[in-house]
């Protein structure tokens, strides 16, 4: 609950006994790096947390942190129709022994996730991007990662409530054994559109690159795929 905090170089934090996050957020220009979180194993626990109700949490950046042991590794999210969070960078964390989702980011504008090392969600994907609210949004950009043995989809795309989850762009990361490599859905007269999806490496995953309802004007380019054979 402030801004231009920095919390840096913890050997490890750990929300065990009571299944509270390592780290939980709200505000701007703060800085979460190069820290050890392991939060636990407790039902629907996340790691690095930031449920701003209100939007509002922006230009922070969380980098270099190992993560373990959480249903959730990083959460950026807002619950509101009026505000966004925007502009948090999310790049070169070790995100490792995650239940259902390693980076999940809803209702935002402008984030770059990169780098990140995700080997295994055991339930879901290991990275999302929700979209709701009835408010446009985007401009995310996903690259570089390095993604395994997702049960979900390695990354998603996913829009809801006459929402446009917009001009994103996907390109150069490794997706491997997931179900799907790279999906992207909206639920009806929502949209995931203009994205940019380049340059990926997808391998051995149930299906590779999948585009499904209210996935429009999206333009796929040098990806390389190749499913089970």
């Amino acid at each position: 609950f402030a801004d231009r905090v920095t919390i840096r170089g913890f050997g490890e934090l750990t929300g065990i006994p009571d299944c509270v996050p390592g780290i939980e957020f709200r505000g701007s220009f703060n800085t979460f790096a190069d820290n050890v979180i392991n939060p636990g194993s407790c039902p629907g626990v996340n790691a690095l947390v930031c449920r701003d109700p209100d939007g509002g949490s922006n230009l922070n950046r969380i980098e270099n942190n190992t993560i373990v042991h959480a249903d959730l590794g990083i959460v950026i999210t807002s619950d509101s129709a009026d505000f966004l969070n925007y502009g948090n960078t999310i790049v070169n964390n070790m995100i490792n022994g995650i239940t259902q989702t390693g980076i999940a980011v809803q209702n935002g504008f402008g984030f770059r996730i990169s780098g990140n090392i995700i080997p295994e969600s055991v339930t879901g994907n290991c990275i999302s991007v929700i979209g709701d609210n009835n408010v446009d949004q985007g401009f995310h950009r996903i690259f570089d990662n390095e993604i395994t043995y997702c049960a979900g989809h390695g990354i998603a795309l996913w829009s809801d409530a006459q929402t446009g989850l917009l001009y994103n762009q996907i390109s150069r990361n490794e997706i491997s054994f997931s179900s799907h490599g790279i999906n992207l859905y909206a639920d009806p007269g929502a949209t995931v559109g203009h994205t940019l999806i380049i340059d990926n490496t997808v391998f051995h995953n149930e299906l590779g690159i999948v585009l499904e309802t209210g996935a429009d004007h999206n333009v796929l380019f040098r990806n390389s795929v190749v499913t089970h054979l």
